[in-house]
């Protein structure tokens, strides 16, 4: 897989023989990548049509993180045909590919936790919230993820599996208590696009 890395970094973004590291990732591989005079960010995903879709989503979301020239955010990079999006073949099948710029930082949980850190990274999240208030994707809008609290009913097959009966009469209670009280409601709470799982190995630090 590293050889069609390699031929896709050099015949779409011209880098030659670049170095590349395998590292942590959830819904994608990641790599990353160093050239002689830059480091890069190398997302690749089974080409599956919801997974294409939401890399291009991520894309809009980062592009219009960056029309206020904010720098916190890693923004995505055309390739030769002026596209953010490239694929390759590997292994007879076609995978999904997107670079970003490299962001230098420590992982938030590696960091030293003060008042001081939190309280930066509250106003980080809200400013970032608050540039994302008017960003409109429907591949993002429509997403039911198990992760994310307004589909958590997606999660309730799971309870059987629950092998003590207390912890799980605890569960069936708070999925009720959902039921009743925030369901109900949902329907006419506002909705935005936001960063919805911001954890200690989501986020850089630097400087503080």
């Amino acid at each position: 897989m590293m050889n069609s890395m390699n031929n896709l970094l050099s015949k779409n973004y011209n880098l030659k023989n670049p170095k590349l590291k395998k590292l942590v990732g959830y819904d994608s591989d990641n790599y990353l990548v160093e050239s002689d005079t830059e480091k890069f960010i190398l997302k690749v995903y089974l080409n599956e049509k919801n997974l294409v879709d939401f890399a291009e989503a991520e894309n809009e979301v980062l592009l219009h993180l960056q029309q206020n020239k904010n720098k916190s955010f890693p923004a995505p990079i055309k390739n030769i045909n002026g596209k953010y999006i490239a694929l390759f073949e590997d292994e007879n099948s076609t995978k999904t590919t997107r670079l970003l710029t490299f962001l230098q930082g420590e992982f938030l949980g590696d960091s030293e936790h003060t008042p001081q850190l939190f309280k930066s990274f509250g106003k980080f999240l809200a400013e970032m919230d608050w540039e994302l208030k008017d960003f409109q994707n429907y591949t993002i809008a429509a997403r039911q993820n198990k992760w994310d609290l307004q589909h958590i009913l997606l999660n309730e097959k799971y309870i059987p599996y629950i092998s003590n009966p207390a912890e799980r009469k605890i569960v069936e209670y708070f999925f009720i208590q959902y039921k009743q009280n925030v369901l109900p409601h949902l329907p006419f709470l506002r909705k935005q696009t936001i960063h919805g799982d911001a954890n200690d190995w989501n986020v850089l630090t630097k400087n503080g």
